[in-house]
């Protein structure tokens, strides 16, 4: 069975007004899904625009890049997403994790019972880039 371990960094903006395409245009991203405030889906009327994308993913790049990725992402659209919370806006920050859900073989299995499946460190540049932007950010493990 081939491993499916991996983790990526999705963003989803909410707000009560922003269009869609704005959105895009500012990040530079193409949105996985994105719906407009006081838009239709059958009966229901969307009251929020929503815009969601993938930032970066470890099964593009190394781990490390990842992260680098997501701060340089930050650094070049900070005053957009600075205004676009200023203005009524939501920003969350997911960090989205696959692991195999079959048995782990490996040298520290065999000498321990236990197998870690999961471990984060966040480094100081990368709270305080949360703090500064205001971010929420989201843990979601899928096996």
């Amino acid at each position: 069975m081939q491993s499916r371990h991996g983790f990526s960094f999705d963003i989803t903006l909410r707000h009560p007004s922003e269009m869609p395409c704005a959105i895009t245009k500012a990040l530079g991203l193409e949105p996985n899904f994105a719906w407009a405030a006081g838009s239709k889906a059958g009966s229901r009327i969307y009251s929020n625009t929503a815009w969601n994308a993938t930032i970066a993913s470890s099964a593009e790049m190394a781990p490390d890049a990842v992260f680098n990725r997501v701060l340089e992402f930050f650094g070049r659209v900070q005053e957009f997403c600075k205004s676009f919370v200023k203005t009524g806006g939501e920003i969350n920050l997911i960090l989205k994790g696959q692991v195999n859900a079959g048995p782990i073989t490996d040298s520290c299995a065999e000498k321990d019972s236990r197998s870690k499946v999961f471990e984060l460190s966040l480094y100081p540049e990368f709270l305080s880039l949360l703090r500064t932007l205001d971010l929420t950010l989201s843990f979601e493990m899928w096996a």
